[in-house]
C-alpha cells in the first residue's frame, strides 16, 4: 500500500513538473531529462511510468478537465445567470473564456498542438466532454436571443477560436498581427457575441 502511494505521488510529481515547464517553454523544447529533474526523480523512474514525454499530454489534459469541470459546475449553473441581459451574459462568458485560456496557457497550447498532430491521443470521452461544455455555454447565451440555438453554439465556438489564436499561440502568429490585452480582448469578444446574437443580426444575415 505504501509503495502504491509513493508510486502515485511520483506519477503526480512528473505531471506537475511537466506542466510547470510548459509555462516557460513549448512542449517540443522539453526533454525527458528536464522533466525528471524538475520532478526530482531519475530518468529511469520516468520511463518506468511513461513510454515517452508525449504520453504525458493526454493525462495532463484529462487531469485538467476534471478540475475544470468542478470549477465550472457553479460558474455555469443556470441559476447564477438568471436576470442577466444578453450583453451581461456575453461579457461574463468572454471573461470566463479569457481567464481559463490564460490560466495554464502552456498546457492548453501543448495539448492543442499535440491534438492537431495526433488526434487519436484525445480520448472520445474528452471530446464528448468538450462538446457538452460548448452546449452548456451555448444554452446560457441562447436563452436571451431570438436567434436559433445553432447561432449560440457557433458564437461559443468562435469565442474559443479567438482565445486560442490570441492567447495560446499569440507569440507564434505573424508579427504584424495585433496583440490585445486580456481586458481589451474580453470587451471586444463580449461586443462581438452581443452583436452577433441580437435578433437584428439575424435579419441582416
Amino acid at each position: 500500500m505504501a509503495r502504491q502511494s509513493r508510486s502515485r505521488q511520483t506519477h503526480e510529481r512528473l505531471l506537475d513538473a511537466a506542466e510547470r515547464l510548459l509555462e516557460e517553454r513549448v512542449f517540443d523544447e522539453l526533454s525527458v531529462a528536464e522533466i525528471a529533474a524538475e520532478a526530482g526523480v531519475a530518468v529511469g523512474t520516468f520511463y518506468r511510468r511513461f513510454r515517452d514525454k508525449e504520453a504525458l499530454l493526454p493525462l495532463l489534459y484529462e487531469r485538467y478537465e476534471v478540475a475544470l469541470a468542478g470549477d465550472l459546475q457553479m460558474t455555469l449553473d443556470p441559476a447564477r445567470w438568471l436576470g442577466l441581459s444578453l450583453g451581461e451574459r456575453a461579457a461574463r462568458m468572454a471573461k470566463i473564456a479569457v481567464t481559463l485560456y490564460r490560466q495554464r496557457r502552456g498546457l492548453w497550447r501543448a495539448v492543442l498542438v499535440h491534438g492537431v498532430c495526433h488526434p487519436e491521443a484525445i480520448s472520445p470521452e474528452s471530446r464528448a466532454d468538450r462538446q457538452r461544455l460548448v452546449a452548456r455555454c451555448a444554452s446560457l447565451l441562447a436563452g436571451t436571443t431570438g436567434r436559433p440555438a445553432l447561432a449560440a453554439e457557433f458564437a461559443v465556438v468562435a469565442l474559443m477560436a479567438v482565445c486560442k489564436d490570441k492567447i495560446l499561440v499569440e507569440d507564434a502568429v505573424h508579427r504584424t498581427s495585433r496583440h490585445f490585452a486580456d481586458r481589451t480582448l474580453e470587451r471586444e469578444l463580449a461586443a462581438m457575441l452581443t452583436a452577433y446574437l441580437t435578433p437584428a443580426a439575424q435579419g441582416a444575415a
